[in-house]
């Protein structure tokens, strides 16, 4: 057992492996960060393990803190609200964050779009995504449990912002 001070409030962590070491580092993390005071951690246990750090209604996971939304906007308005926050829309690197985040919403915008050139689709860090096969003229992605969807930028469904703990 481990324990943190967060926003002035003591957080007890269980540490078993190295899978909760990344937990243990995202909190340490938030706690040497500027942004500290303004939050509280609550850690959620289920038979003894951490499942999740949430600070300040933000998912601590791996190097990243993540905001699920639980309201709809366009996805624009949905940058904008993780642009203003310090974020952007989500990123999807790999099959873990992909299953992870399905399991919290199966319906939500991803930072992936091709509003730039028609068919070539860029995550909102600029990096280039996979080819799939798209409708024209749906412009932004969507999580669309077991994969992804294109569809156009003016619907609204909710959304996840991500940021670094590093940053």
């Amino acid at each position: 057992m481990t324990s943190l001070w967060a926003g002035g409030h003591l957080v007890e962590r269980l540490l078993t492996g190295s899978h909760y070491v990344n937990r243990l580092w995202c909190g340490a993390m938030f706690l040497l960060s500027d942004i500290h005071s303004e939050y509280r951690a609550y850690t959620y246990f289920s038979q003894g393990m951490a499942l999740s750090v949430f600070i300040g209604g933000w998912k601590c996971h791996q190097s990243s803190l993540y905001f699920i939304s639980s309201e709809t906007k366009k996805w624009t308005e949905s940058r904008k609200y993780c642009t203003n926050k310090g974020a952007d829309l989500i990123i999807i690197n790999n099959k873990e964050e992909q299953v992870s985040f399905s399991l919290s919403l199966s319906v939500f915008w991803i930072g992936l779009t091709d509003q730039s050139v028609e068919g070539r689709w860029k995550w909102v860090d600029g990096s280039n995504s996979v080819s799939y096969h798209t409708e024209s003229k749906e412009d932004c992605a969507l999580n669309y449990s077991p994969g992804w969807a294109d569809f156009p930028c003016g619907n609204k469904y909710k959304w996840i912002c991500e940021k670094s703990i590093f940053k």
